[in-house]
């Protein structure tokens, strides 16, 4: 999903971030074995998350309507 946006995100920004949200238990983290490579980690909202993302999707667009408000 991040490939197909244009933001531009590297591994140094994206992890750090990632790790947070598990400190906070907004996500959970599972290991599963690859078929190329590594085992790799993937994460998981939790119900503590989804609800923190609720909540900031709620500001994120009360901040996005007065950003248009002012531009217009």
């Amino acid at each position: 999903m991040l490939n197909e946006s244009n933001m531009n995100v590297v591994e140094g920004t994206l992890y750090p971030i990632l790790n947070r949200l598990e400190n906070k238990e907004y996500v959970n983290i599972e290991w599963a074995e690859s078929r190329q490579g590594p085992p790799r980690k993937y994460f998981f909202l939790t119900k503590r998350g989804k609800t923190y993302l609720k909540q900031f999707q709620t500001c994120f667009q009360e901040v996005n309507s007065s950003i248009d408000k002012l531009i217009k």
